[in-house]
């Protein structure tokens, strides 16, 4: 089954999302600005860690590359980690 760029949840990337907050209870993931894109490229950044305002542990960025809406290609690079206080 093809899932659409903004699937959500039922896309793989969804899946895995919601697959990692089930391992690690009162994480959140939290975008580092807007989405920027450009024709079929697009780019998210954004930090994994606790929600009660400790720094993040992780630092990633989402690369997509799109085909009439639909994300063809998902590469998520870690930009920066550090331990949890």
């Amino acid at each position: 089954m093809r899932r659409r760029a903004g699937d959500g949840e039922g896309s793989f990337a969804g899946c895995r999302a919601a697959e990692l907050l089930a391992e690690t209870p009162g994480w959140v993931f939290r975008p580092t600005g807007p989405a920027s894109g450009l024709d079929d490229i697009g780019h998210l950044g954004f930090h994994y860690g606790p929600a009660d305002g400790q720094p993040p542990v992780v630092s990633v960025m989402d690369i997509a590359r799109t085909r009439d809406g639909v994300i063809i290609e998902l590469y998520t690079i870690i930009t920066g980690t550090s331990r949890p206080s």
